[in-house]
């Protein structure tokens, strides 16, 4: 699928703390509803393996993701009191930056 040069993807990856995979879980339905009401928002939902949740979510340009963490921001907090980030994997226009090593890959190719 072809998205638009401008898409900027984000793929933050959080391991539950012992004992709040239910509490992290029980956040989701708000995230969505929130994003939901997003207009540069292209996709947005979870993922969750064990104790590991992975949020796939995409966003016209900069100004989406902008958006979108002054929309979520609160329950980034209360999320972070649950969870430790420990990935967070972000394509920008046909590039992919894996934060865990800091090298850029074309995708496009």
């Amino acid at each position: 699928m072809k998205y638009p040069d401008n898409v900027v993807s984000i793929h933050p990856y959080m391991r539950a703390k012992p004992g709040q995979i239910g509490e992290l879980r029980a956040l989701f339905p708000k995230f969505v509803e929130r994003t939901a009401k997003e207009p540069l928002c292209l996709f947005y939902e979870f993922t969750v393996n064990g104790d590991v949740t992975f949020c796939r979510e995409a966003y016209r340009g900069a100004e989406g993701v902008q958006a979108h963490l002054a929309n979520v921001g609160d329950l980034i907090t209360e999320q972070l009191k649950y969870g430790d980030l420990f990935r967070l994997d972000q394509s920008f226009g046909g590039f992919f930056l894996d934060t865990n090593d800091s090298t850029a890959t074309d995708i496009a190719d």
